[in-house]
């Protein structure tokens, strides 16, 4: 991944999240969920899932935009 200067905003966000969370009481249990979209030519893509492809926008009560997916990928380590 090369040093952490020229990391990406997804690593350091993922390690921002991790240092709070083992800053806290070790007896507390977090679940995390993940997605990654690329959005190009007015379609929207699913990376962690590649067979998703041009997924729809929805907004909710409050009009904030969201794309609807299923997070079924679990990892129970962060490396």
């Amino acid at each position: 991944m090369g040093s952490n200067e020229h990391q990406g905003i997804v690593p350091r966000i993922v390690q921002d999240i991790f240092n709070h969370i083992y800053t806290l009481d070790a007896n507390l249990q977090f679940q995390i969920k993940v997605s990654y979209f690329e959005i190009y030519l007015d379609k929207i893509r699913d990376l962690l899932d590649v067979s998703k492809t041009n997924l729809a926008v929805h907004e909710d009560k409050n009009r904030v935009p969201y794309v609807k997916v299923r997070l079924n990928n679990r990892s129970n380590k962060y490396e």
